[in-house]
């Protein structure tokens, strides 16, 4: 499974350093820490495996941190559920978050 996205400021400016994302897919979690956007200014792309739940209609979480060891929330959660990867696409496109 796959997403893609941008990243933006409270000044709705793409981020441009480094940012902590959790993704959190019902019972496994898993970081992804941008780096210097390779395809435009916070832009990010990161896909996850989480091995044996893959399988099945899962709920989905991603949202900004300030890190790993901290967890305070730097946007608000996006929430959404994906369907079986027999089902349908498993990859995500155009999200977009604020920091706030």
């Amino acid at each position: 499974m796959g997403v893609q996205g941008i990243i933006l400021d409270a000044a709705s400016k793409p981020i441009t350093g480094q940012v902590t994302v959790k993704w959190q897919l019902d019972g496994y979690v898993d970081y992804f820490v941008t780096g210097e956007p390779v395809e435009g200014p916070g832009v990010f792309k990161f896909f996850i495996y989480p091995g044996p739940i893959y399988h099945g209609t899962k709920n989905s979480i991603l949202q900004v941190i300030a890190s790993e060891s901290d967890p305070t929330p730097l946007s608000a959660p996006l929430t959404w559920r994906i369907p079986d990867c027999a089902q349908g696409n498993a990859s995500f496109i155009n999200i977009t978050f604020r920091h706030r």
